[in-house]
């Protein structure tokens, strides 16, 4: 799979979500604060966070996608997100 193709996976994985958050979990919704969506979320040091949601608690949520298997530094890449 070339890293263009893995791109659009990923992309079209991201708006299948989007679409319908509640299909993860009941009351999950996209953040939004201002201007700025939970879509492709730009956190700082921590880099872009791909959809950032709030779980009915105001819980923030991370979601990571990736188009097949992922690695050890995927873990890393979340806990970054988290702190």
């Amino acid at each position: 799979m070339t890293v263009a193709a893995s791109l659009s996976l990923e992309r079209d994985l991201e708006n299948f979500l989007i679409a319908d958050l509640t299909q993860l979990e009941f009351g999950l919704q996209l953040f939004q604060e201002n201007d700025k969506s939970g879509k492709q979320f730009i956190a700082g040091d921590a880099g872009r966070i791909d959809v950032l949601c709030v779980d009915q608690s105001q819980n923030l949520v991370v979601l990571e996608l990736k188009a097949g298997e992922a690695d050890d530094k995927v873990a890393t890449q979340i806990l970054r997100c988290m702190g």
